[in-house]
C-alpha cells in the first residue's frame, strides 16, 4: 500500500495498492506505444493538442493549485502562479 500524505500536516490524503510486477510491464509497454503514436503525429497537430491541454490547465488552475497545496505542502499563494 502506498500513502500519499501532506508534508504540512502529515495526514493521509490517499491510499494506492503497488502494482505487480506483470502491471508495471503493462504500463510500461502502454506508455512506450503511446510515445510511438505521439512521435508519428504531425506536427501541426500535436501543436493543437498541446494549445487544448494548455488551456485545460489555464482552466482548472484553481483545482491544481490546492492539489498542489495539498501533496506538496505549497502555499497556495505559491502553488497558483
Amino acid at each position: 500500500m502506498i500513502e500519499a500524505l501532506n508534508p504540512t500536516t502529515g495526514e493521509q490524503l490517499q491510499t494506492y495498492d503497488e502494482m505487480d510486477p506483470d502491471e508495471v510491464d503493462k504500463a510500461i509497454s502502454e506508455a512506450h506505444d503511446a510515445f510511438d503514436a505521439w512521435r508519428r503525429t504531425d506536427f501541426g497537430h500535436r501543436a493543437l493538442l498541446m494549445r487544448e491541454a494548455a488551456r485545460l490547465l489555464r482552466d482548472r488552475a484553481d483545482r491544481y493549485a490546492k492539489l498542489m497545496a495539498l501533496e506538496m505542502g505549497k502555499q497556495i499563494g505559491r502553488a497558483h502562479v
